[in-house]
């Protein structure tokens, strides 16, 4: 199973093709010559949009649709499956995003910057990509290892856990 991290520039085309960087695309398929299909999602916090493989979106989407039948949370939580999208990738690495789609997350840009998030992709418009860098201050930083479990790096062991 693919883990995302690091961050890579990125442009979409006249055709609303969006490159997905190497980096991030070999890790989507052990088969480098295997047809790609990723899914596009509406974004989360700063992020115009959000891009999983197929394996992660399969899980994401039968998660949200085992959450049964209802109102309220369970019907906004459906919703973001009406309003993604399956697309394949081609060989050049390039995913055509639907108008529509782009259209719906208010999305005009033509670069990007695209951030692996553990198991999705999120992809930034430069003003995004700004006010997420602004909203990691120290403090902020300090805030996401006390998150983790650890106040302080030195206290990982050597093995990635946290001690």
């Amino acid at each position: 199973m693919a883990l995302y991290v690091g961050e890579a520039d990125s442009t979409m085309d006249d055709k609303n093709r969006l490159t997905i960087p190497k980096k991030f695309r070999k890790l989507m398929s052990d088969d480098a010559d295997a047809d790609l299909e990723v899914w596009v999602i509406p974004g989360y916090g700063d992020a115009d949009f959000m891009i999983m493989d197929s394996d992660h979106g399969g899980r994401w989407a039968q998660t949200i649709m085992k959450v049964g039948i209802g109102g309220g949370k369970v019907a906004r939580k459906k919703r973001l499956l009406a309003l993604s999208e399956r697309v394949e990738v081609d060989k050049q690495g390039r995913a055509l995003i639907p108008q529509n789609f782009l259209e719906r997350c208010n999305v005009t840009a033509r670069e990007f910057k695209v951030a692996g998030h553990g198991d999705y992709l999120a992809v930034y418009s430069p003003s995004s990509w700004q006010r997420f860098q602004a909203s990691l201050s120290k403090d902020e930083l300090d805030g996401l290892w006390d998150d983790a479990g650890s106040g302080d790096a030195s206290e990982m062991a050597g093995d990635g856990t946290i001690e």
